[in-house]
């Protein structure tokens, strides 16, 4: 199965070198403080973390030496305060040369962490579950990581990657205008993934172990009045269908099982993108309501942490609905080939 290149979204937290007041086992070069420095790049998502306003804090844990059982060389919370960062107490780098080993993550009180950042056997991990019903617009919360290992002086360079992954929904009414026909988008889902996990540090396109049951729904967070569709006949335009800026993150994964169709119907088995719908003629009336459809995903599919898709249904004539993956992005909006 072809994997994706992921490309790091660019959110670089410097530490510079430290100095110390705090006695044995730190330096004393007061020159060598700990500071901070951020930068993120461009994004258009409202609800994860895509330019340097949006990065406001992190969390960051830290363990010194080749031996260390626990992240107990430091844990702070870092605030930007306006052009720069702050955190206490001040920490330094250790005086007898042992190295360090950093570990962030973005945002600082993430509800949907189940367990703290611990060192065990030589990796760092920490639990989440990602909430499956997000109809409530940014119900889920977008995760960054980020780690520098065997670090004894000199800055501290952060790249934060999205750990997680996320989905952005659209859709075409290529009936003829003359039609009149217009389609009312209620609800999308998608059906038996997995919402929990363990990440282990460092960031990679493994970093998930899932430890819950395939058979969880996630809900797209659609306006409660639905999305209209129009009739543009051939050259319709695409429209978003969930709420301002949102996208419905998932927890990155292989789907145990991807639903497959014979003659045009679906599986009850397997992973689904499944919709809602009603259908409208030209007075307005209902031709009929919340029709569901079962459409199954691309051969081969997974979500891939750090790496955003577009889900788009193509409403035609005939009842059929088509469903493709129109783009598949790292989270910097740069395209990025899915399938051979």
């Amino acid at each position: 199965m072809k994997r994706m290149t992921i490309l790091a979204v660019a959110a670089i937290v410097v530490f510079a070198a430290g100095c110390s007041k705090e006695g044995a086992g730190t330096r004393s070069n007061e020159a060598n403080a700990i500071d901070f420095r951020a930068v993120v790049d461009k994004g258009t998502r409202a609800s994860t973390i895509e330019n340097t306003a949006q990065l406001t804090s992190f969390f960051v844990q830290a363990s010194a030496g080749a031996t260390a059982t626990a992240l107990d060389f430091m844990s702070a919370a870092v605030y930007r305060d306006g052009a720069n960062w702050t955190y206490a107490p001040q920490k330094y780098y250790p005086s007898n040369g042992d190295a360090v080993n950093f570990y962030a993550y973005v945002p600082i009180k993430d509800v949907n962490m189940t367990t703290d950042m611990a060192l065990a056997s030589g990796n760092v991990t920490f639990g989440y579950t990602v909430p499956a019903d997000q109809t409530v617009v940014n119900t889920s919360t977008d995760l960054l990581v980020s780690s520098v290992l065997n670090q004894t002086s000199g800055t501290v360079a952060f790249t934060f990657d999205h750990a997680l992954s996320a989905a952005t929904f659209s859709a075409k009414n290529l009936n003829a205008t003359t039609s009149e026909l217009t389609y009312v988008i209620s609800k999308i889902e998608i059906t038996e993934l997995d919402n929990v996990g363990t990440f282990q540090y460092p960031f990679s396109a493994t970093s998930w172990t899932n430890a819950g049951a395939a058979n969880i729904t996630y809900k797209a967070g659609l306006p409660a009045a639905g999305v209209a569709l129009v009739a543009g006949g051939a050259s319709a335009i695409s429209v978003n269908l969930l709420s301002a800026n949102d996208v419905m993150i998932v927890l990155p994964q292989e789907p145990v099982a991807l639903g497959t169709f014979t003659v045009g119907v679906a599986d009850d088995n397997g992973t689904y993108v499944e919709v809602t719908y009603s259908l409208k003629d030209g007075s307005g009336a209902y031709i009929y309501e919340n029709e569901v459809r079962k459409l199954a995903l691309p051969t081969g599919f997974e979500f891939v942490p750090g790496t955003r898709y577009n889900f788009e249904f193509e409403f035609a004539a005939a009842e059929l609905i088509v469903l493709t993956v129109t783009a598949v992005n790292s989270w910097t909006d740069q395209d990025e080939t899915l399938l051979p």
